[in-house]
């Protein structure tokens, strides 16, 4: 960790955070609604299959999930946008809520 990465923080997000919050969102919305599907079939070996890469997919999220943390603590983010001091608080809150599900969930 560099004092640069966390000395100025730099008025946009980094391409590294940008790709970890797509990609951890893309995925999270792919494994709901695999979870959605696959809890309506019946005993068989799709249930199965679908089963096991649901398993493999969530360990995956959860390892892309620690290293967002990572990033995130070692990289500050652009300033806020200017709001009222409740809407920031709020922000801040469910940020910290979603991080919270990210390794809860699993």
């Amino acid at each position: 960790m560099t004092s640069d990465s966390l000395s100025a923080a730099s008025p946009r997000y980094s391409g590294v955070a940008i790709a970890l919050h797509w990609v951890l969102g893309l995925a999270i919305l792919a494994m709901f609604t695999v979870g959605t599907y696959m809890s309506d079939l019946p005993f068989s070996p799709l249930r199965l299959k679908l089963y096991n890469w649901h398993k493999w997919a969530g360990v995956t999220i959860l390892a892309l999930s620690s290293l967002r943390l990572l990033w995130r603590l070692t990289h500050r983010p652009p300033p806020d946008v200017p709001m009222p001091a409740w809407q920031q608080r709020a922000s801040h809150l469910m940020h910290r809520a979603l991080y919270l599900l990210f390794f809860a969930v699993p």
